[in-house]
């Protein structure tokens, strides 16, 4: 045998002991962690039965709340018509029994005028009425004969009318006159709204009984009109009393669209039609809705109103007998948001998606292959789908409340403020109290700025309104309690009738505690206290929903649409009442004539714009990390490789200790903006880059000096393809915990 031969035998031999050795190793390492991963596909099935169960949990659950809440809108809508229905048939039957006693000659001439007044006064809402006949009907003397009372707005007495003569004003017998002209023509009906300036510019629809006297061949004529006025205010009042949901707002339309009610009043003013309104024609279902407002069937559709950027409910019926129709709008995003359970359900879905996906891709790779180590795509795959875990929690976060509620009670619509003031009235006289004083307060917001973490730099106006007799005594101004720099311009005042509206200009810097411990997830709300001046009295401040269009708080009531907050969005604002719950007296006598009141705050809310914050703090962490991943990827054992590469443990650790340094002033800067007692979220990407960096370290020494007991510590796989896994399960962990309650 030659030199060569045996030589060639020698190093087979040894190769072959060499891969025995390994083998034997592997097999000593991969045979506990194989057996672990016995359970692997009873975890698979655990992890897809409680994805599948929290998917129909939660379709079942999305599906139940929003189909009941669409059947008690629909159900509130019905109600509401209802009621305005009883009163519109009080109109009708109240004008059609004087037209029919008139008609039928059951009243004398000389009776007309006391039948009227004594109809009107029957009913408070009844602004006024008249009689009123074709020319040279009823009085040789005058042309025309059409006596009119209406409400004596000088006095606060619903009983006390004025008298006029209509025709002393205008000839009411020429064309464009709808109350009389097309009632003749047409028989009964309400007239679309109108500006009476010749009693004191209101705003008002008139209902027309026809009288039909007989002609000289017995056949009834239309003679003349027995007609009642009511005043668009006091419908809405009507319409006020009446409850939807928390951000619900109701409207009348006539059959062919024209608004008769509407919190926009310029809508009303303007003749305006719902079907050229451009706040739903963008809808998909804009169709439908016009279809059910033109049938007056009862209905509720979906759509999205470009007033306030957000989906609504639209439902409609039909007030029976007048050709009149009722549309409440519902906000879709009320029931979403105040909805835990959905978002808790959405939750444990995401969860268990994302657990069972990463099970099934690591059985497959794991379990399955003999040397029990991940490939790169899985490794890939893996972080790929935590990665979409995470960004799904932080969506759910985005557009689902958490549960917190309001430390108050929200006032959203009119009829909420009206029951405050009733509620309060009710109960000083059950109490024997003195009687409550109510101030109609209101404020605007133009100008928002953070001066630090917990100050807010506000300009804008504040106004109340007093009534000259009753409020007499009452002391004039606000009090935003806890503002520093506090300043109010000279008043503004002006005289509207028995009211004096004051108003005055202020600038101020509010302090509040934000919640930082999502950060940069952060939504809270900021609370602006107004408190009157008057401390001596039973004095409530109440908002002054009558000088605000909409209240639902998406669309931002008091707040100007020139205000901007960088890096902030401004998501709501409203008005809310909290209890009194000072732990003094500040010096008052405690006496039982004055009612415990609460306080009214103006509540916005914020919401920080997440995406930059995370673009910013998060960039040298992505860069950080990815350097820390090639470090460890380029170190091994091989001497020839590290050699060419000239890398080694003493480079690795440098290269660590530099990012360190670059990632700790990132974070020592984070801290320096961010003032919180507790670790908040952003900040926990930080503390994993430190794990990682010592990672990197303790993977470099082992690797350089020890590739058995590396290889024994992390189970058979390969450290560097867990490295995306790891980080990114541990950061899908601590977001859904965060961002769970």
């Amino acid at each position: 045998m030659s030199l060569d031969e045996h030589l060639s035998k020698e190093s087979a031999k040894e190769s072959s002991l060499t891969e025995n050795k390994k083998a034997t190793q592997i097999s000593a390492i991969k045979a506990p962690f194989r057996g672990t991963f016995l359970l692997a596909p009873l975890i698979l099935l655990f992890t897809v039965v409680m994805a599948v169960y929290s998917a129909i949990n939660y379709w079942t659950l999305r599906d139940n709340t929003f189909e009941a809440q669409q059947v008690s809108y629909l159900q509130d809508t019905v109600k509401a018509t209802a009621n305005i229905e009883t009163f519109i048939a009080t109109v009708e039957s109240s004008a059609q029994r004087l037209a029919s006693a008139i008609s039928d000659s059951r009243l004398n001439k000389s009776d007309y005028q006391q039948a009227l007044l004594t109809m009107l006064q029957k009913n408070s809402m009844f602004f006024g009425g008249g009689i009123a006949f074709l020319p040279e009907i009823i009085d040789g003397e005058r042309r025309l004969y059409a006596p009119y009372f209406a409400k004596n707005t000088q006095l606060d007495d619903a009983d006390s009318f004025v008298f006029m003569q209509i025709a002393d004003s205008y000839d009411y017998t020429l064309a464009g006159n709808e109350w009389f002209e097309e009632a003749l023509e047409q028989g009964s009906r309400w007239s679309k709204p109108y500006f009476d300036t010749e009693l004191g510019n209101i705003l008002m629809t008139t209902y027309s009984a026809v009288i039909y006297w007989p002609d000289t061949n017995g056949h009834p004529q239309p003679v003349g009109v027995v007609t009642i006025d009511i005043s668009i205010d006091d419908l809405g009042k009507a319409v006020h009393s009446l409850k939807f949901g928390g951000e619900g707002y109701a409207e009348i339309l006539t059959g062919e669209g024209v608004y008769i009610y509407s919190p926009n009043k310029a809508y009303v003013l303007d003749k305006h039609n719902v079907f050229n309104d451009k706040r739903w024609r963008e809808s998909k279902n804009y169709e439908v809705l016009k279809n059910s407002i033109e049938v007056g069937e009862p209905s509720i559709v979906k759509v999205y109103d470009q007033h306030t950027k957000q989906y609504d409910w639209v439902s409609t019926s039909d007030l029976l007998g007048s050709n009149w129709r009722m549309i409440v709008n519902f906000s879709e995003r009320e029931v979403t948001l105040r909805s835990v359970e959905l978002r808790h359900c959405l939750m444990h879905l995401i969860l268990w998606s994302v657990l069972s996906i990463c099970t099934a891709l690591l059985y497959k790779q794991v379990v399955a292959p003999k040397n029990a180590v991940i490939s790169w795509p899985t490794s890939l795959l893996v972080a790929l789908v935590l990665i979409l875990g995470v960004c799904s929690t932080w969506w759910v976060t985005k557009n689902f409340n958490s549960g917190d509620e309001l430390k108050g009670l929200a006032i959203t619509n009119k009829g909420q403020a009206h029951a405050i003031e009733q509620e309060y009235s009710n109960r000083a006289l059950a109490h024997l109290t003195e009687q409550v004083v109510f101030i109609p307060t209101g404020i605007y917001i133009e100008s928002m700025k953070f001066t630090s973490h917990n100050d807010i730099r506000v300009i804008g106006s504040v106004w109340q309104k007093f009534d000259l007799i009753e409020h007499k005594h009452v002391k004039r101004g606000v009090i935003f309690p806890g503002g520093a720099g506090v300043e109010f311009s000279q008043p503004f005042i002006e005289q509207q009738g028995d009211i004096e509206l004051v108003r005055w200009q202020f600038q101020a810097s509010l302090r509040f505690s934000l919640e930082y411990d999502r950060y940069p997830m952060v939504k809270d709300d900021f609370a602006i206290g107004i408190f009157s001046k008057d401390t001596g009295g039973n004095v409530l401040l109440i908002p002054d929903v009558e000088s605000f269009i909409y209240l639902a708080p998406t669309s931002l009531p008091g707040i100007s649409p020139e205000v901007f907050l960088p890096g902030w969005n401004i998501d709501k604002s409203l008005f809310e009442f909290r209890e009194w719950n000072h732990r003094t007296t500040f010096g008052k006598e405690v006496t039982v004539k004055y009612e415990n009141l609460p306080e009214l705050y103006f509540n916005i809310g914020l919401s920080k714009v997440f995406v930059p914050a995370f673009i910013s703090h998060l960039t040298p962490l992505l860069i950080a990390g990815l350097i820390a991943f090639i470090t460890m990827l380029i170190s091994t054992h091989d001497k020839t490789r590290l050699k060419f590469m000239g890398t080694g443990i003493g480079f690795d650790i440098g290269i660590s200790t530099s990012i360190f340094f670059v990632v700790a002033l990132s974070h020592i800067g984070l801290r320096e903006r961010v003032v919180s007692d507790s670790i908040f979220y952003l900040e926990l990407f930080y503390l994993l880059m430190y794990v990682n960096l010592i990672s990197v370290c303790v993977h470099s020494i082992l690797s350089g000096l020890n590739q058995q007991l590396l290889t024994k510590i992390t189970f058979g796989i390969a450290a560097k393809k867990a490295f995306f896994p790891l980080n990114m399960f541990v950061v899908f962990i601590f977001s859904w915990l965060t961002f769970y309650t």
